[in-house]
């Protein structure tokens, strides 16, 4: 991420991430963030998320959650401009959007190879799909056809 310019980077596993979020956005001055996507479908990640958001926030949930995996929320900040929306596949348009990033792409202006961290052959799919599953892969794999 600090690669491809993330200017913070919070590791949940050796820190509290609602905490650390916090800090950085107190030295910034902010009272929350602007906007929170999740892409986890926990729904404690759902809720830290809102949390973290101000009161004019937005969360965007893209994570799915498991079925009967319900999140309480505070609901008062929705009725004063706080909103919570899912996105559908990224809310894109494949005809239009696919055209789009080729052209990013062959202008190098999206680098995809940098977002690429291990690459499989097709009869390693199941290999890839466990690791990815398991949290030993850090970033996203390829598998190669």
């Amino acid at each position: 991420a600090k690669r491809l310019g993330a200017t913070h980077i919070v590791n949940s596993a050796k820190t509290d991430a609602r905490e650390a979020v916090m800090a950085i956005l107190r030295e910034a001055g902010l009272p929350g963030a602007d906007i929170c996507i999740d892409n986890t479908g926990l729904s404690a990640c759902i809720a830290m998320a809102y949390d973290l958001t101000h009161a004019r926030g937005r969360v965007v949930c893209v994570g799915v959650p498991a079925k009967g995996d319900a999140t309480t929320l505070y609901t008062l900040p929705l009725h004063f401009g706080k909103s919570i929306t899912g996105s559908h596949g990224g809310n894109t348009v494949p005809q239009e959007d696919i055209p789009r990033y080729l052209r990013l792409v062959q202008a190098r202006n999206m680098r995809l190879e940098e977002l690429i961290s291990e690459v499989y052959p097709l009869e390693e799919i199941n290999t890839a799909i466990a690791r990815m599953r398991s949290g030993e892969m850090e970033g996203r794999c390829l598998i190669k056809f």
